[in-house]
């Protein structure tokens, strides 16, 4: 988890870097007089390279740029979460949970990097990887998981109101332990993914933030021990989350930190278990706040 935290700071510390070099590059003043001598209102000379907006005789209040500039973005997220089932996580006196341990709660990284022109379309690619071993020293019980998405963005804002769709192809990989430990299942598959966000500014720089997103991949499900394969097989999942962020104005876009509680409920994973658990019910979810850092358009 310490590990997880200092690489957390670094690309805090790069994504602060790098937005202070495209203000200082990009974000260029020039204050001029009339013929009496009085300073006029300071413009924009350039800010995205836009001829118009460099123009001195054009006003700052017209130039495109004043309300977003196009160019990449992207971010880090440390997300610390716990495993939790419908039958359970840790079992107790004999019952049917899915583990018969307890598990912990893992700081794991979220990747995403994109580009948005002016008028608020643009493409974004995500990546998220989640281990957690249940159980000290127990190798057989574990929920494994990686995530990568591939998508479409398009960004509406209607006043203090910034609303985020999104729609594409997410390939997932999971890896789960049975339900006694002795075997596992890998499911690999594609499918779509979509969903949308949406901020509402509160006070000063601090906002709500809220999104869901679904995903149904269609793959094949195989067995770790033996050479059991199910084809045709669907899991879906679902995410979503609830916090605020806080968000400083920059020349190109806006460095944002947040924090929130995340909870994603994964569906169709329970394979080929015993006559004590409906292999159409078994249900696994993570859950747990959510650290984030970013620059965006």
């Amino acid at each position: 988890m310490k590990s997880a935290l200092f690489r957390l700071a670094a690309v805090a510390i790069a994504i602060g870097a790098t937005s202070t070099a495209v203000l200082a590059e990009d974000l260029r003043f020039i204050s001029h007089a009339d013929s009496r001598g009085t300073v006029l209102p300071t413009r924009f000379i350039s800010l995205n390279g836009d001829e118009d907006c460099g123009n001195a005789d054009k006003s700052f209040e017209s130039c495109e740029c004043d309300t977003r500039c196009g160019g990449f973005e992207g971010g880090v997220e440390l997300l610390f979460l716990n495993v939790w089932a419908n039958h359970g996580a840790g079992e107790r006196n004999g019952g049917n949970s899915w583990f018969t341990r307890d598990p912990e709660t893992i700081g794991n990284m979220r990747y995403w990097l994109g580009y948005r022109n002016a008028e608020g379309l643009g493409a974004r690619a995500r990546y998220f990887s989640y281990y957690s071993q249940i159980g000290a020293g127990n190798t057989n019980e574990y929920f494994d998981v990686s995530l990568t998405d591939v998508e479409a963005t398009a960004l509406l804002t209607l006043g203090k109101w910034d609303f985020d769709f999104f729609g594409g192809i997410r390939i997932g990989d999971l890896r789960w332990a049975d339900e006694d430990g002795n075997s596992g299942y890998n499911f690999t598959g594609a499918g779509l993914t979509l969903g949308g966000s949406v901020r509402r500014q509160l006070i000063g720089n601090l906002g709500l933030v809220s999104s869901v997103r679904t995903s149904f991949l269609l793959g094949q499900t195989k067995e770790v021990v033996g050479d059991d394969e199910s084809s045709q097989t669907l899991a879906s999942m679902t995410e979503v989350r609830l916090g605020m962020d806080w968000q400083r104005e920059m020349a190109r876009g806006n460095f944002v930190f947040g924090v929130a509680w995340e909870q994603q409920v994964y569906t169709g994973l329970s394979g080929n278990v015993d006559s004590d658990i409906d292999p159409e019910d078994v249900d696994l979810s993570l859950g747990g706040p959510v650290l984030w850092v970013g620059f965006q358009r």
